[in-house]
């Protein structure tokens, strides 16, 4: 082992070596955790739209369904819209 680092060509190929591992090796691990990172992302946005499909779909599934009159509901809670000849009262909190 002690003739080998003696060998001045054996040191240099050593430190080529060490600098090319480190120009290659570390831009790759830089993009493999990146790349993680971004999946991890994708993974949770998709997961809240499969939830907000979820949701949606069973707000729409109510609509078609007709049992309760959901739209003006909606439309009195969140648009606060009344009937006509109806008075609104409104309380602050």
């Amino acid at each position: 082992m002690k003739n080998f680092f003696k060998n001045k060509k054996n040191i240099i190929f050593i430190f080529v070596f060490i600098i090319l591992l480190a120009i290659f090796g570390a831009g790759s691990m830089l993009d493999l955790m990146h790349n993680t990172f971004i999946i991890r992302n994708l993974t949770n946005k998709s997961a809240n739209l499969d939830k907000q499909y979820k949701d949606l779909t069973k707000e729409y599934q109510e609509i078609l369904s007709g049992k309760t009159n959901y739209i003006e509901d909606n439309a009195r809670v969140k648009y606060n819209m009344s009937a006509p000849n109806e008075f609104e009262f409104r309380i602050k909190k």
